[in-house]
């Protein structure tokens, strides 16, 4: 069995991975691991560090750009999940300087408390906040 580039099943990966640099320096990232997985879509994910400014990045690479975008709910609260969505501060990526969407909600009883996973529709990368903080 021939084993495909990953840029060939992920043709949404953003940059070829050696030529991703950090944002705040401006310096290659190295590469950290990556793992690929089918729940709750199939994605890549894509986790690369700065040994200058100490920055860990990961990415959520889908396969279908569609489902990495969509919206999730792991909770039981569809309400609280709804208006965490809507109403929760988001950053801009580093990369594109572009806002961050929310793409996934994990309820109290996946965690506690809460937290809102965001994404930047441009690179795939995730961010995920505490709510309640305003970062």
């Amino acid at each position: 069995m021939q084993i495909k580039p990953l840029d060939r099943k992920f043709p949404n990966l953003p940059v070829k991975i050696k030529d991703l640099k950090c944002p705040f320096r401006n310096r290659h990232l190295k590469f950290e691991s990556i793992t690929v997985d089918i729940f709750p879509y199939l994605h890549a994910d894509l986790s690369v560090f700065c040994d200058h400014c100490r920055w860990n990045f990961l990415f959520g690479i889908p396969a279908d750009p569609i489902a990495g975008k969509a919206k999730m709910t792991f909770g039981d609260d569809m309400g609280e999940a709804a208006e965490a969505m809507h109403t929760a501060k988001v950053e801009k990526c580093p990369f594109h300087k572009v806002d961050m969407i929310p793409t996934k909600y994990f309820g109290k009883h996946i965690c506690d408390p809460p937290k809102l996973q965001t994404k930047c529709p441009k690179c795939y990368l995730i961010h995920t906040l505490e709510l309640g903080e305003t970062k």
